[in-house]
């Protein structure tokens, strides 16, 4: 996790400090051809690289992680992997990658510029422009501070090509599709793909792990496929509104190899100073539309779920400072279930037709609760100098779950994930079947 500054207008020092917490570990400064680049770098993968890397009069920076950088070649970072790609394939190198990532590349031996995030945007990126001028960070508010009144996130899957000469967008395109069939009859390519997404994000890594821990499927799944593959991380749990039985249960299970730290609930001072470390350290984020039936837009420092990350965010990082990934278990929910009080516009499917073409995507698959959520968790995370990371959207994942057919999908709520407890008999709260009625099982982080 690193943050990404470039822009025309100068960037003083005021305002390249509000990337530092993203990546603390070093900042660069530079600038060329009127650019100005900041970089701040949060070091994860392989050597300690400061960025931008430049090389031919072309300029890289990266956030995020790349999991497939040394599959064919050893690179010294991922970033080099990505140089390549990019020489060796031009704009089409984005289509080789594997991981959470945004990425900025300003070429101006062809007088352009390319900026593109992962398949969920999960890593994000903002573009601004007013009048000649524009800029590329990977939050809003140093963008406003510039600024730029127009400025928009890059949606998820995409690659906008910016001409440096006309100060234009030239094109912007989708780079990846999900396949949409619907063919596979059993779990066992799902729970494979699963199991591989856990290893390549927490398995391969010498820094130390946080995983908020609840009674539900999702922080569950993660949980027990760290016991499977050996995989030590600090446990956090809260226990209001979960289900006490099965989260004692699975820290019985945790607790011989791990740290485990709970807590009831938080209390009023407690949310405050939650309140306080989020409006000092964290990037602004917001919701919307239709979570809040108030307004059009809900402030994400209202929401309980961002206290809670945040309060146990502190308490780790001041206990251990090398705790340096958040294992999420977000993207579960919008992906594989309907959750009825969190969708923002129309809501995800209840049960899955013969056919996704006739719903794909669903709101909350690329958008809504998805976009914001992850807006969530990536602004508090970063505020720590965290960085988090999704199994659930890992693209062969989805892939795999998107290819289940519709029975194996509709037999129970959020099935691949039962079906991996139940094989490994991992505590878990006993779910409802899909088909026919409505359901109210919900899961995840809860403060």
């Amino acid at each position: 996790m690193c943050g990404i500054l470039i822009s025309t207008k100068e960037i003083s020092d005021p305002i390249s400090a509000l990337l530092v917490n993203r990546g603390p570990d070093h900042t660069n400064i530079k600038k060329d051809n009127g650019i100005n680049f900041v970089h701040t770098l949060l070091s994860m993968t392989g050597k300690f690289t400061i960025q931008p890397v430049v090389k031919n009069n072309v300029y890289f920076l990266l956030n995020g992680e790349i999991y497939n950088y040394n599959k064919n070649k050893n690179y010294d970072s991922d970033i080099f992997y990505i140089i390549d790609l990019y020489f060796k394939y031009g704009e089409d190198f984005v289509r080789y990658l594997d991981g959470e990532f945004s990425i900025v590349i300003v070429d101006f031996d062809k007088n352009l510029a390319l900026f593109c995030t992962d398949i969920f945007g999960i890593k994000p990126l903002y573009f601004g422009t007013k009048n000649n001028d524009f800029g590329v960070c990977s939050y809003e508010e140093p963008l406003l501070n510039l600024g730029f009144d127009k400025i928009n996130k890059v949606e998820p899957s995409s690659l906008i090509k910016f001409s440096l000469k006309n100060r234009k967008i030239e094109s912007k395109k989708k780079y990846f599709e999900f396949e949409l069939k619907q063919y596979k009859q059993n779990y066992d390519e799902w729970v494979e793909s699963f199991l591989d997404a856990i290893t390549k994000r927490f398995k391969n890594t010498d820094k130390k792990i946080i995983l908020p821990l609840s009674s539900g499927f999702d922080s569950g799944a993660i949980s027990c496929a760290f016991e499977l593959l050996n995989i030590n991380s600090t446990f956090y749990s809260f226990f209001n509104y979960e289900h006490e039985r099965v989260l004692k249960n699975r820290i019985k299970v945790i607790k011989k190899n791990n740290k485990v730290y709970t807590k009831k609930s938080l209390k009023e001072e407690e949310r405050n100073h939650a309140i306080k470390l989020i409006k000092e350290k964290c990037s602004v984020f917001e919701y919307g539309p239709n979570l809040d039936k108030n307004s059009s837009v809900f402030d994400g420092i209202n929401d309980p779920g961002a206290h809670g990350l945040a309060y146990l965010l502190d308490i780790v990082k001041r206990e251990d400072d090398d705790i340096k990934i958040l294992a999420s278990g977000h993207g579960a929910d919008e992906i594989m279930s309907n959750i009825d009080s969190y969708h923002f516009g129309k809501p995800n499917p209840e049960i899955f037709p013969e056919d996704l073409e006739d719903i794909f995507p669903w709101q909350n698959f690329y958008f809504g609760t998805q976009s914001s959520y992850l807006a969530k968790e990536e602004s508090i995370s970063g505020g720590f100098g965290i960085e988090g990371r999704y199994p659930f959207l890992d693209k062969k994942v989805v892939q795999e779950y998107l290819s289940l057919n519709e029975r194996l999908k509709n037999k129970e709520f959020k099935s691949p994930i039962v079906y991996f407890l139940k094989k490994h008999k991992y505590p878990y709260r006993k779910s409802r079947t899909l088909l026919g009625k409505k359901i109210s099982v919900k899961s995840g982080f809860s403060a």
